[in-house]
């Protein structure tokens, strides 16, 4: 297992976690995600603790970047606000993917025309993802989820902590989890910036006058105020 003083996290990264709000959970709490759980605000909504979402996510680039035949691994969205970010994620790593309506059967039905059998699932939320965790489960397959304070994470091999519903700091997310596969793919150098905008991950609208232009209507990402300790 990783020991988080061999990459830890910068300061730069920090400011994309806490400018797109990847720490801002919801106004419940699982049990189970309360060792997650940093603080609540006065509004309610429970803070995610980003040191456990950057070894999390961590953990589980380095089991990724372990899978010597990437189409063994299993990406799946059946949410609007994933499902580009994980589009992303598979065209950089080259691993199946699944974004949209999620078949039944997939992993259980040899007869399926979409059956797979995959070494490894990553699923973007275990809310909206609940059917291919429970497949997995059956099937043995282990699971790394993006999950919020409200999961539920019975099956779940591999928690990131995370804010899994907003649009930026879902992008925000799988933008990191590709970027930290690549570096332990030794793809990129960990020294040397991604040349790949965050932005390209985050779910747009769709508009009439859209044109070929990917990037013409991307949600733009928030900036806060954030200072930090000297």
């Amino acid at each position: 297992m990783l020991v988080n003083g061999h990459f830890p996290l910068q300061e730069d990264d920090v400011k994309k976690f806490m400018n797109s709000g990847c720490h801002c959970g919801e106004k419940t709490v699982n049990s189970n995600m309360k060792t997650f759980v940093f603080s609540r605000k006065t509004q309610g909504h429970y803070l995610i603790d980003l040191k456990k979402t950057w070894q999390h996510l961590l953990l589980a680039a380095q089991v990724l970047s372990g899978i010597e035949n990437p189409k063994d691994i299993l990406v799946v969205s059946s949410s609007n606000v994933s499902n580009r970010a994980v589009l992303k994620f598979a065209s950089y790593t080259k691993c199946s993917v699944v974004a949209g309506n999620y078949t039944t059967g997939t992993l259980t039905n040899q007869s399926q025309k979409h059956f797979q059998e995959p070494r490894i699932i990553v699923v973007a939320d275990p809310v909206t993802d609940h059917q291919v965790i429970m497949e997995s489960s059956y099937m043995g397959i282990p699971v790394i989820a993006m999950c919020n304070t409200n999961c539920q994470i019975n099956y779940i091999d591999i928690v990131i902590p995370c804010n899994n519903r907003g649009v930026c700091s879902v992008g925000v997310m799988w933008w990191m989890l590709t970027r930290e596969v690549l570096r332990f793919q030794g793809v990129i150098d960990r020294k040397t910036p991604w040349n790949v905008m965050v932005d390209m991950f985050f779910q747009r609208e769709q508009t009439a006058e859209e044109t070929t232009d990917e990037r013409a209507t991307l949600v733009p990402l928030v900036i806060e105020k954030w200072t930090f300790a000297s």
